[in-house]
């Protein structure tokens, strides 16, 4: 994977074509995760996870929660959407996120 964050990241993250590969970003690449990433990992997350299963998209799910509640507090209006957006396509496929992390998502998108 590309180091270093930026668009470099999030490229990588867009050319993901496995669960595996997503994992692997996640995890090697988390110190540098910002919000745009968070948002393009939703998108990956959907594209590639939506009809795999099992333990590859339970790590890539729970990974990708854990460093979207990191990056929440720099989240702006476009990624929560984005994110929130991802989350439900992911409900309606089967596949639920945690319930708890879309509660921060709508504090934090109106502000209470």
């Amino acid at each position: 994977a590309k180091r270093g964050g930026g668009p470099q990241l999030t490229s990588a993250i867009k050319e993901c074509r496995g669960l595996g590969e997503l994992a692997r970003i996640l995890q090697e690449q988390k110190g540098f995760f910002n919000h745009i990433h968070v948002s393009a990992a939703w998108g990956c997350l959907v594209r590639i996870g939506a009809g795999q299963g099992g333990g590859q998209f339970r790590d890539a799910l729970a990974a990708l929660q854990d460093r979207t509640m990191h990056v929440l507090g720099k989240a702006g209006g476009r990624a929560i959407a984005n994110v929130i957006y991802s989350m439900a396509k992911l409900q309606q496929l089967g596949k639920k996120a945690d319930r708890r992390l879309l509660q921060a998502m709508q504090r934090r998108a109106t502000g209470t």
